[in-house]
């Protein structure tokens, strides 16, 4: 339990230098990585679900 506790106030303290008020190019890049990060992980089950039933 601690270790999680310990995670989320990391990412509470990196949040401002990922998420800045002022910068909407830095917002979009983000953005944009989060997106591909999801797609990179839900490409493969996807595509083996797709090939298994050809």
């Amino acid at each position: 339990m601690k270790q999680e506790g310990k995670y989320i106030k990391t990412f509470k303290l990196l949040l401002p230098y990922l998420w800045p008020n002022g910068r909407i190019d830095l917002r979009v890049r983000v953005s944009f990585s989060v997106i591909a990060l999801l797609l990179a992980k839900i490409a493969p089950a996807a595509f083996a679900l797709v090939f298994c039933f050809l």
